[in-house]
């Protein structure tokens, strides 16, 4: 098989997306994989070996000469795996300002998509000489999917493949401004070019199933199973490693408050925090507190599984405001994959009614709370009791070996492809 990826941004494996992506097609021996993207900066991974980027920037540096849009390369092409465009960054960070730039950030962005001007000789090049049979991409509607997704269709044979990880439809229907009508518009018709469809979580494919009448089929991150620890640190040590988007600051705030009264007399419980999201004022007075909380930066995947694997805590949290549920309702975090192969114990922090918490809900072993006011009276609980953390673990890893294991969370998706492609 030929599997093109399309994404908004480069597969990075310490972003989600990039992350996800290793995780479903690493190890792939018969396939070749490659990726086009719209991004000014270069992509960091071992299993996808061909690119086409063709980036904003490069749309209206070459807006007179659009013959020269697009770069395609190949991973022994890359100088440096931390090349990042800097004027494409700094317009992103300034989008994040206010919902208003960011709408008109979206809006440009999409009008230069929509132009089309960028499927030219090299676009149509790549894309013959790499001769798709998969399309796959993370289900959205901005015009570089829509676009992509309308020219293979008519150039290719390939078979279209989505995943719908969050609730961005209502995401769209839900904000104000043109483009997220725009993008509310054109969902329905990402979804009218797609062969086959997996969802985030049970609940995902219950709901858009229904609201599209298409049939969406779970798929859940793979998980390379670690042993379970026979010790536990002093003092306890828990770890969270992922963004700090869609209000989950405001509940680790409240959990390092929390833990800040839990260590008044002596350090018992102490909260590491690894993300790549930026840094600001705010964030670092709310989750940095002595002897308490740190924010620890980003780390490589293979250091955080270390990490993670180290810790007496692995933890993912999600907000509790309404914006914020109605935003992640549907998703089944792919942290939350990561966290359940540490070998650790699993805590969540969330309210009821979400994807993500009402599933960790039912594995055993795991410690879940539903309600931010009991936060602090159950994690005094768990430090008094620490001796059943083993015993937990133990639990949850049973259940990981069951339905998580990464070999069959592969071979699973590479039956469905190759079913769907046929005798090609």
């Amino acid at each position: 098989m030929n599997i093109l990826i399309i994404s908004n941004i480069e597969l990075d494996i310490r972003n989600a997306s990039g992350n996800t992506y290793a995780n479903w097609f690493s190890n792939w021996k018969d396939c070749k994989i490659a990726c086009i993207y719209c991004r000014d900066t270069y992509p960091n991974n071992d299993f996808c070996n061909e690119y086409f980027s063709i980036s904003p920037i490069s749309i209206i540096k070459h807006i007179f000469s659009p013959w020269m849009i697009g770069k395609h390369f190949f991973n022994n092409d890359i100088k440096s795996n931390s090349y990042i465009g800097k004027t494409e960054r700094e317009l992103i960070r300034h989008s994040k300002y206010s919902n208003f730039k960011r709408g008109v950030f979206y809006l440009i962005v999409d009008i230069l998509f929509s132009s089309r001007i960028w499927i030219n000789s090299s676009y149509k090049n790549f894309i013959k000489m790499f001769d798709p049979d998969i399309i796959f991409f993370f289900a959205k509607s901005d015009a570089f999917i829509y676009e992509n997704l309308k020219y293979f269709k008519k150039h290719t044979i390939a078979k279209c493949v989505a995943f719908y990880a969050d609730d961005v439809y209502r995401r769209f229907r839900s904000s104000k401004g043109l483009i997220y009508r725009i993008f509310e518009h054109r969902f329905n018709k990402v979804v009218g070019l797609v062969d086959y469809h997996y969802g985030a979580s049970k609940l995902m494919c219950e709901d858009y199933s229904s609201l599209f009448n298409v049939k969406i089929t779970p798929l859940y991150k793979g998980c390379e199973i670690a042993n379970i620890k026979s010790t536990i640190n002093n003092p306890l040590k828990i770890v969270y490693a992922g963004n700090l988007y869609y209000g989950r600051i405001y509940t680790l705030s409240r959990l390092a408050t929390a833990l800040k009264e839990i260590n008044n007399n002596e350090t018992k419980i102490l909260l590491e925090i690894y993300t790549t999201t930026e840094i600001t004022h705010e964030i670092d007075l709310a989750l940095n507190i002595y002897n308490t909380s740190k924010i620890m930066g980003p780390r490589s995947y293979n250091e955080i599984k270390k990490i993670m694997h180290q810790a007496d805590f692995v933890l993912h949290v999600e907000s509790f405001s309404k914006k914020d549920i109605s935003s992640v309702r549907l998703s089944y975090s792919t942290k939350i994959s990561d966290c359940l192969q540490s070998g650790s114990v699993l805590l969540v922090i969330g309210p009821q009614n979400i994807a993500s918490v009402e599933e960790a809900l039912q594995i055993p072993g795991a410690i879940v709370i539903t309600d931010l006011n009991n936060i602090q009276s159950t994690i005094t609980q768990i430090v008094s009791k620490n001796d059943d953390l083993v015993s937990m673990a133990r639990m949850t890893n049973a259940y990981v070996k069951k339905y998580f294991l990464l070999t069959e969370v592969r071979q699973r998706l590479y039956n469905d492809l190759k079913n769907l492609i046929g005798n090609k």
